[in-house]
């Protein structure tokens, strides 16, 4: 016998017409029992760290299907209880401080509403599989540009409303609402694929030709690599920002992009673009299909920590570029530019010889995504450390012995967690002994390490500055690692970076051990003046001279100088000390992959077979 479909959760969300720049929303249930407990989420899927977004809803009521008020009784940080004994539909409303345009939170005016439901809808813990229907009302909105249009991955009609499957796929489904909303439109392996924009000039008939053609290929590219893609269409979200943005969140349908100034968009950020796009359509596959043990299920209560976000984000990152130049939207120099500015970012971390990828990827919720607010160099990026990570990863795989047989990739890991995934709901979520697992029983075997689990040991598990090994395998690819010294004296010789851009230079941080960590200087400490000395015989000199050309004093410091300064802490505490460099340590070394233009045929189709050009 049939089950009888469960009550649907309905919500309708809209301007408030009483709170500038706020969402009015409300919620009806089903409700059963004398009570009902009830949460808003603490953070959201995508980024992996504690959001309280109760911070931003104001005046929550409760009414019983009679319209008569019920108290509401608030039991933690974001969740609340509400009795009614003898109702059968419980109905919330409350207000939604929506001030925050960007890529992955909601934003409330006339002109634009843009909401990522996961900030702002409550939920259930009973009833999270119920089918929902969501009403978004455009009262209030202005129509000067003409009619309001929605856009959204979820299906339905604006009149009679959208639906979803579950609170899942509500809260994974984001919608803008606008008259100023621009679409294009095409199909790649069959998929259909949707580019809305709001906020960025008209692109002009060739420019959407070029978009059109560039994404379809890179999305046809994704989806030949991994054999079928999870929908059977997507949506893009454009979202054009009038001053420096870069901003891309990923869902199972769609992605929102947030980049500025809007005014460049299709000229010199079109790359930037690119990129972001390429990223958040992989994730379809990678974490919002296959994901980590553990994270089959999202709850959004409380933490939920992941040690695999160098896979879910690093590896995400690697081969959202690497699909670029596959697809031909990047020449391969300039593939290795946009690595070469993770190189950047890894050698300004000094935090690589702290915390392994394992333990950051676990911290993100204990630092968040601003390593400012957390000590410095204290761990990795599983975005830029884990793409490079998964960049030397995939090039041991394809430099390992495979039965003589063609050798295996990167693409081949991610094939299997995308086909373990397609066996069924069922399937547990991949560990790290799933990588490893694999790799041994493909016999593929690495080379100058004991094993699998011997590599990922060193590499994800433990501290690792990944420079070396880069440059003992890249040469296999037709690709070198150079090194070079920051130009930056004051980097290279005292381990020191500043803000240079200030009234008074003020430091930002120091390498732990390095002649400026010794000398005491902290963050934003400020100098007041500086002099390099030649002759240390005077410890201490009358007169310490600040110079206006800060330009010169970065680049005229040598290693037979010291550098005596006088600053003062952010409590107006004044000191004085002498940095000396050391005789052999450097800091802050640049490093650069490049092609090797002596490369013989061997290397040269192996880079043209990792690159996938002709």
């Amino acid at each position: 016998m049939n089950q009888p479909q469960q009550p649907e959760a309905i919500y309708t969300v809209g301007l408030d017409p009483e709170r500038p720049r706020h969402l009015l929303v409300e919620v009806q249930w089903h409700v059963h029992g004398a009570e009902t407990r009830f949460r808003l989420p603490q953070w959201r899927p995508g980024r992996y760290e504690q959001s309280l977004f109760v911070r931003n809803l104001v005046a929550l009521t409760a009414q019983n299907e009679n319209g008569e008020p019920l108290p509401v009784i608030k039991t933690e940080a974001s969740e609340w209880l509400v009795h009614h004994p003898g109702s059968t539909t419980l109905r919330l409303s409350y207000r939604y401080f929506a001030n925050q345009p960007d890529a992955g939170a909601c934003w409330a005016d006339p002109e634009w509403m843009y909401v990522n439901p996961v900030h702002c809808l409550m939920y259930r813990e009973d009833s999270m599989g119920q089918p929902c229907r969501l009403h978004v009302r455009t009262e209030g909105m202005s129509t000067s540009a003409g009619p309001i249009i929605i856009a959204t991955s979820l299906h339905g009609q604006a009149d009679q409303g959208y639906t979803a499957s579950d609170y899942h796929e509500l809260v994974d489904s984001p919608w803008m609402a606008s008259a100023q909303l621009q679409r294009l439109d095409w199909v790649s392996e069959g998929v259909a694929f949707v580019l809305w924009m709001h906020g960025v000039p008209a692109p002009d008939e060739a420019m959407q030709a070029q978009i059109c053609r560039q994404w379809e290929t890179m999305a046809s590219v994704q989806i030949q690599t991994l054999g079928r893609f999870p929908q059977d269409e997507f949506h893009f979200m454009l979202v054009g920002l009038p001053y420096a943005f870069y901003h891309g969140v990923e869902h199972r349908r769609c992605t929102v992009l947030a980049l500025g100034p809007a005014t460049e968009i299709w000229k010199h950020l079109y790359r930037e673009l690119l990129g972001v796009a390429s990223h958040e359509l992989f994730h379809a596959w990678n974490v919002k299909s296959f994901r980590p043990k553990g994270m089959e299920s999202y709850r959004y209560e409380g933490w939920m920590y992941s040690e695999l976000g160098y896979v879910y984000e690093g590896f995400t990152t690697y081969y959202g570029d690497l699909f670029l130049v596959r697809s031909g939207c990047l020449l391969p120099d300039e593939y290795l530019e946009e690595v070469n500015a993770y190189l950047l970012r890894h050698s300004e971390n000094y935090g690589r010889y702290n915390h392994g990828l394992r333990e950051s990827s676990i911290d993100t919720w204990v630092d968040g995504y601003s390593q400012s607010q957390s000590a410095p160099h204290r761990r990795v990026s599983i975005y830029a450390e884990g793409m490079l990570q998964a960049l030397h990863l995939d090039l041991v795989i394809r430099s390992s012995t495979v039965n003589n047989e063609s050798p295996a990739s990167l693409d081949d890991l991610i094939r299997y967690l995308w086909k373990r995934f397609e066996q069924g709901p069922e399937t547990p979520g991949y560990t790290q002994e799933t990588l490893t697992l694999w790799l041994d029983e493909n016999a593929i075997v690495p080379s100058t390490y004991k094993n699998w689990t011997d590599y990922f040991r060193i590499h994800y598990e433990q501290p690792n500055s990944i420079e070396e090994s880069l440059r003992s395998i890249l040469p296999q690819f037709g690709c070198r690692l150079t090194t070079t010294p920051n130009e930056d004296r004051i980097k290279h010789l005292l381990g020191l970076q500043m803000k240079w851009n200030q009234a008074e230079p003020r430091v930002e941080h120091c390498v732990p051990g390095s002649p400026a960590a010794l000398a005491g200087l902290g963050p934003d400490d400020r100098w007041l003046s500086w002099e390099i000395q030649t002759n240390t015989s005077d410890p201490y000199p009358a007169v310490l001279n600040p110079s206006s050309d800060t330009d010169f004093l970065r680049k005229a410091l040598t290693t037979n100088d010291s550098l005596r300064v006088r600053w003062i802490t952010a409590l107006g505490h004044e000191r004085q000390g002498v940095l000396r460099p050391h005789s052999t340590l450097r800091y802050y070394d640049q490093h650069k992959i490049e092609q090797d233009l002596q490369s013989g045929p061997t290397e040269l189709r192996a880079r043209k077979q990792w690159l996938g050009i002709a």
